[in-house]
């Protein structure tokens, strides 16, 4: 009895030990916001920057994030999160960058979209109720989304040669999926 006692003691002692992040939650299941993929496509092969803005429903540390990207072959993607501000009524990325990170995706088919996961390493607070922007430099990957404007937080956007971000014709929002850790910053 006095054996068991002690090992206990002796693991909630090590338990308390171990830094918090350790101990954290894998971070895609802090899911926040998402919309669905789909098989509407639009390309950022050419150069235009790719934005979905999205309204964070809870606060905390922003760990990850995924897009629906399809890719013949290998591409590097790069995402920055940032700002959003009012231009003609529309809330469109404003160019502050908070956090910027990349991955390389491969795929078999430009035409047949995957999720890609987006590790964050800075971990950017957001706050609850606050509208951010995702900003990615898709490389020869095409971004994919749901037919029909599914999530009402957000849209997505173009910025063909820099010249001011636009309303995708085909495609209201990109599949996406954002992840919060609210655990770590209380």
């Amino acid at each position: 009895m006095k054996r068991g006692a002690l090992a206990l003691g002796v693991g909630l002692l090590l338990v308390g030990l171990v830094p918090g992040l350790t101990l954290a939650i894998n971070p895609t299941s802090n899911l926040d916001q998402s919309a669905a993929t789909g098989a509407t496509g639009a390309t950022g092969t050419g150069g235009p920057l790719l934005a979905q803005t999205f309204t964070a429903g809870r606060g905390g540390l922003l760990t990850g994030f995924d897009l629906s990207l399809a890719v013949n072959g290998m591409t590097s993607v790069t995402v920055a999160l940032q700002g959003v501000h009012n231009i003609g009524g529309n809330m469109v990325p404003d160019g502050i960058v908070k956090a910027t990170w990349s991955e390389f995706v491969t795929g078999g088919s430009s035409s047949t979209p995957s999720w890609v996961h987006f590790s964050v390493p800075s971990e950017p607070v957001v706050a609850p109720g606050t509208m951010y922007s995702i900003v990615f430099d898709s490389g020869a990957a095409a971004a994919f989304g749901p037919p029909g404007d599914l999530y009402a937080g957000g849209a997505a956007w173009s910025n063909p040669q820099g010249v001011g971000w636009i309303g995708i014709a085909n495609l209201s929002d990109f599949g996406f999926r954002q992840y919060v850790d609210d655990v770590g910053t209380v």
